[in-house]
Formats: structure tokens, sequence, C-alpha cells
């Protein structure tokens, strides 16, 4: 009976520490996107071209947040078009970009001008752009993303 009661022991201090380490992680989790989300993503996490004029255009977007903020500049040139961010179902690599699922908002920066078709096709979770104020070109397909638009200052 006193082994019995051992081994439960043993377990529930087990089970609260696996909870403790959980609970942890998710909090360091949720602080790295809040701090991501007004610092901006590391453009590591940023496949890009960088076009004629010198300005560079986002081709897609590996970063594990829920909340993502597109750096205004990438290697100290404008980023100005966002390409299919998370509309590809796969990445050059071969790695499937599952974070597409996840993706609840999205913060432009001012100097982006034009976002391509299909820009964040199956991001089921989208609910916020935060548009730039002189965007000229926006492709957006309606059919599927369902999301609000909210433009940063609009006119």
């Amino acid at each position: 009976m006193e082994n019995i009661k051992k081994r439960t022991g043993t377990k529930k201090k087990a089970r609260k520490i696996i909870l403790i380490v959980l609970s942890v992680l998710i909090l360091i989790y949720v602080i790295l996107n809040i701090i991501f989300w007004y610092k901006g993503a590391p453009e590591r996490f940023f496949k890009y071209d960088i076009t004629e004029n010198g300005s560079v255009e986002i081709k897609y977007c590996s970063a594990p947040f829920f909340l993502l903020n597109v750096p205004d500049t990438i290697g100290g040139k404008p980023v100005t078009s966002i390409d299919r961010i998370f509309g590809n179902s796969l990445l050059d690599d071969g790695k499937c970009n599952f974070m597409k699922h996840y993706i609840m908002a999205v913060r432009m920066p001012d100097t982006v001008e034009e976002i391509h078709f299909c820009a964040f096709e199956d991001c089921t979770n989208l609910r916020m752009i935060n548009m730039p104020k002189y965007h000229t070109s926006v492709a957006l397909s309606w059919m599927s993303v369902r999301v609000w638009l909210s433009a940063t200052n609009p006119v």
C-alpha cells in the first residue's frame, strides 16, 4: 500500500514539473511574439529578391510567429513588394510552410507599395492586415482568406 502511494506521488510530481516546463515555454513563445510584433521579424526569416531599382521584394516568410511585423528594410534596402509570403505550400528547400495556418495578424511597413495576388493564401486564422499608407497595388485573394483590413493612416 505504501509503495503504491509513493508511485502515485512521484507521478503527480512529474506531471506538475512537465506542466510548469510547458507553461514556461508557452510564455516565452508569447513574449517573443509580442517583442517581434513591435520590433519587426528578423530578416533571416524572409526569402527575398532585390529588384532592379534596389528595393526588396519578399518572396516568403518562415517566421514561427502568430503576429508578424514585416520589417521596413532588409539589408539596408526598403521593402516595397510582398509576393506570396505565406501562399506557397512548399518552400524552396522542400519544407512545408505550416505557419500560414497560425498567423493571426500582419503589420506592413509604409514602404510597401505592392501586395501580390494570393499573398496570404490559406492563412485561415488571419484576422488583420495593417495596410501601409502608400500602397499602390493590392491584389488579395478574397476567396482564400477572410480578413479585416485596417489602414494605418486612413485618408
